[in-house]
């Protein structure tokens, strides 16, 4: 069973192997892609020829019947046809000027149509290897013993280099040399490591590089060395490091190769500095050991070691981790630099000192100061010193009587105290500076110079702080040499910040005034614009106000500040204020229109804007509203006072403005009329001729007065004269029985008399009877008229005119027969009387207007009428 499988894997291997050769042969087996050269030297012009050889002919040929042409590409490119050439089935191809680092040849055959790849081939450029330099080769002897040699190989030759370290030895005198095991680099790498057993100690061979790529090889110098004259020591680790005395130091460190003889050296610096400082080498007789004196009491310091072979051959090893170590201390042996300021008061008799000091140099303060003394010495040996301050700060406030000039000051470390360093508080007046100058040298330093006084100086001293100060206390301050016109100000300066800055001369017999200026490092535009607020706006202009932009917001000295202001149509106008001011007027502006109006804050480096501001000016201004007002105002205080009046005596307002008009038909005429009035007037109104009136009288014949006036309690009728008085039943004409004077005539709504009429017969006329007619005139009687008939319409104005004031006194005798006359009083006009003693009284001018009156009969006239308001 077996052997018949065994039989049957034999068949089907045969079988497959049969149907690769003769079937299953693939086309990329039948042919084979060369180039010549392999490599080439970067642009040189150097051009190549690629060679597609058909392979085992006995089973390709007949593949290779139907193929129809060859095509060749680089780089996925086709290449152009006028480049190919065959011979003997072989397909060539030149490329010329191939200017690239790496390709890639391909040979293409068509067949059936399609293109099918049956071979390609990589093409190369670069440049030949450069010399390698710098070999420089170190031995480690810590535990492995091994060596490293490493060199420059130079330029990049885009070509893949072996670089190969080789070594021989001299093996006679003559000159021959053994070669001995080579050192290939790995890729890419420029150096190579052998180990202890290819290494010959103690004996000189001689080691070189050599580069070797496509297109050419080359070697570097040969040196001679010995593997043990290149030996490079590990970093020593140092134990310990400590104090034992002021001013010196003692390292150890751990042994690491203690079969080799070797020299340790040692390094320091103050903690917080950059400079090292070497120390002196030390033997082997005192390694591990190393002891350094001479440095600082109290001072912290970093420590470092290094080592090599004791013969000096080789390397120096790294240096050791740093280490801490403080040099013990000592009582300080150095002055206090001091400042000092001061306020009196004189209530008190006392002033309050604030006094100041630097910190103590390193160099003398020989360890950490734990606080420093303020004092007044004991003035004999009995007294003891009074402390006015024990502080660990570098400043301390006390007060002292206006008598105290001096004070002392001392520093104090855990060794002892310094030297005491005398404070004189005086000051000097009348010696200041001159010509004191500051300008930036960049954001961060200040150069400040001066000329030096006439008096001889101490030292100078510097002080500034930042603006607006905030902390009156937290001040920057510097001494400076009385040989010194010129400082450096570094500290706490920074850009767009105001600094006050004042220099002090320190004299030998106190301290003199200062002289202060302000400065910028850099200036820069305002951080913040002012807030514009509208203030007295009026019609035609109004006043701007603003606050000033706070000192720490101004980024540099302000200039000035420049005011827009733009109207509806797009005018606009500008204005440039001193930055001292804080207000401006805008003038000749529009009213009642809408203003847009912009503040912009300039320094020496920019300006910042400011919010806009919308403003509408008023249509009237301030005296505009005090003319229509006022006028309103008083109108309406008239007005209010009318109607007050009116309403407190509302009667004699009305009388005064409105006179009451007489209603003849409530007369008391009209009750005192006989009953035959109304026929008679009829029937004299149907006989009489209007246009003839005659009236007939005896000279010697007198009318009888007719009075017409009713008395009574509640109306009795308002007469000029007194109340009391009552006119006789006749009055002869031109006589008077009235001795007292009448009231002055006023309009009233009682009963007043209107007219008493009497007629007296004109020379022989015996006038006919009258008839009798009641006015019907609404005539009003004004108190701005006259206030009674004149003397031709009223005939009884003439013998009462002297006692009574209501009525003027005829100036002239009006006739009869004036007509025109008549017309002027139509209640005369229009009535009729009658006597009461059977002697008819006929007045109707009007209904008679033809009547004439002849010049021998005087007519007298009186009319009383008493009447009532409606």
């Amino acid at each position: 069973m077996l052997m018949h499988v065994i039989w049957t894997l034999k068949l089907s291997y045969f079988t497959l192997l049969h149907f690769i050769i003769h079937k299953g042969t693939s086309i990329e087996l039948c042919w084979n892609v060369r180039v010549q050269p392999p490599a080439v030297i970067l642009g040189m012009s150097s051009s190549i020829t690629g060679s597609c050889i058909i392979e085992r002919q006995e089973y390709c040929l007949n593949r290779m019947s139907n193929a129809s042409e060859i095509i060749w590409k680089l780089d996925g490119e086709e290449i152009a046809k006028n480049q190919y050439n065959s011979l003997n089935g072989t397909s060539y191809v030149t490329i010329p000027n191939f200017n690239k680092t790496r390709g890639v040849l391909a040979c293409y055959v068509v067949l059936h149509g399609s293109q099918q790849l049956v071979g390609q081939a990589s093409i190369q450029a670069g440049y030949p290897p450069s010399k390698p330099t710098d070999l420089v080769c170190i031995t480690n002897v810590s535990s492995l013993i091994t060596m490293t040699c490493k060199w420059t190989p130079g330029n990049n030759t885009y070509l893949p280099t072996t670089y190969k370290l080789q070594r021989a030895r001299l093996v006679s005198l003559l000159g021959t040399l053994e070669s001995l095991n080579d050192c290939i680099a790995e890729a890419e790498k420029n150096y190579c490591t052998l180990k202890r057993e290819f290494l010959i100690l103690y004996q000189s061979v001689y080691t070189w590089v050599s580069a070797t790529n496509a297109l050419g090889s080359v070697q570097s110098d040969r040196k001679q060395l010995d593997p043990m004259d290149v030996v490079k020591l590990d970093a020593p680790i140092i134990s310990e490091a400590n104090s034992s005395q002021a001013g010196c130091i003692q390292v150890k460190q751990q042994e690491r190769v203690s079969w080799l003889k070797q020299r340790c050296e040692l390094r320091y610096k103050l903690t917080g500095r950059q400079e090292w400082h070497l120390a002196e080498s030390s033997t082997a007789e005192t390694f591990p050991a190393i002891e350094l004196c001479g440095l600082h009491s109290g001072m912290k310091y970093l420590v470092q070691t290094r080592c090599i072979k004791k013969s000096g051959l080789g390397y120096w090893s790294e240096w050791s981790t740093e280490k801490n170590v403080t040099v013990l201390e000592k009582a300080p042996t150095g002055k206090l630099n001091t400042f000092w300021k001061e306020t009196v008061n004189k209530l008190k008799e006392e002033k309050e000192i604030w006094l100041l000091w630097k910190p103590m140099e390193i160099l003398e303060a020989n360890g950490e100061i734990q606080k420093y003394l303020v004092y007044i010495p004991k003035k004999n040996d009995e007294d003891t010193e009074t402390v006015l301050c024990s502080t660990a700060n570098t400043n301390c406030t006390f007060f002292v009587h206006v008598s105290v000039q001096r004070v002392y000051i001392k520093a104090i470390n855990s060794a002892g105290e310094s030297p005491a360093t005398e404070v004189l508080l005086c000051k000097i007046s009348g010696r200041p500076l001159r010509n004191i100058q500051v300008s930036p040298k960049d954001d961060y330093t200040l150069l400040l110079t001066w000329q030096v006084p006439r008096f001889p100086v101490t030292y100078y001293i510097i002080e500034w702080f930042m603006l607006p100060n905030k902390m009156p206390r937290e001040i920057t301050w510097q001494l400076a040499m009385y040989n010194d016109t010129q400082a450096l100000l570094q500290e706490n300066i920074k850009p767009l910040t105001r600094y006050n800055i004042s220099l002090y001369p320190l004299y030998k017999d106190g301290l003199g005034d200062p002289v202060s200026t302000k400065v910028y490092s850099r200036q820069g535009a305002p951080s913040k614009a002012p807030e514009l607020k509208a203030k007295n706006m009026k019609k035609s202009q109004v006043e701007l106000i603003w606050d000033n932009i706070p000192e720490d917001e101004c980024n540099g000295f302000l200039k000035s500040y420049t005011v827009i202001w733009n109207d509806m149509k797009g005018n606009s106008i500008s204005a440039v204020i001193d930055a001292s001011e804080n207000s401006y007027v805008v003038k000749n502006l529009d009213a009642y229109s809408q203003y847009y109006i912009l503040i912009t804050a300039t320094t020496d480096a920019g300006s910042i804007n400011g919010t806009v501001l919308t403003i509408n000016t008023p249509y009237f201004g301030d005296g505009d509203l005090i003319s229509l007002v006022l006028p309103c105002c008083l109108i309406l205080f008239l007005v209010s006072v009318v109607i007050t009046l009116m309403c407190y005596n509302c009667n004699t307002v009305k009388t005064h403005f409105w006179p009451t008009v007489p209603d003849p038909s409530n007369s008391s005429l009209r009750k005192w009329m006989p009953s035959q009035f109304h026929e008679e007037k009829k029937q004299m109104s149907e006989v009489l001729d209007p246009s003839i009136a005659l009236l007939e009288s005896n000279n010697d014949t007198k009318l009888s007065h007719a009075e017409v006036m009713e008395k009574s309690e509640d109306h009795s009728p308002k007469h000029c004269a007194s109340s009391k008085h009552s006119f006789p039943e006749s009055l002869p004409y031109g006589t008077s029985s009235i001795t007292k004077k009448p009231r002055s005539y006023v309009n009233t709504d009682r009963t007043v008399e209107y007219a008493t009429v009497t007629v007296d017969s004109y020379r022989v006329q015996t006038p006919p009877p009258p008839p009798y007619s009641r006015s019907n005139s609404l005539q009003p009687l004004l108190n701005d008229l006259p206030p009674s008939p004149k003397p031709y319409e009223n005939m009884w104005f003439q013998i009462f005119s002297d006692q009574d004031t209501c009525f003027q006194k005829a100036h002239k005798t009006v006739r009869a027969n004036d007509e025109s006359a008549w017309k002027t009083f139509p209640l005369l006009w229009e009535l009729q009387i009658e006597g009461n003693d059977d002697q008819d009284i006929t007045h109707g001018i009007s209904a008679y207007p033809g009547t004439r009156f002849s010049d021998s009969q005087p007519v007298a006239q009186n009319i009383f009428v008493s009447h009532s308001s409606n």
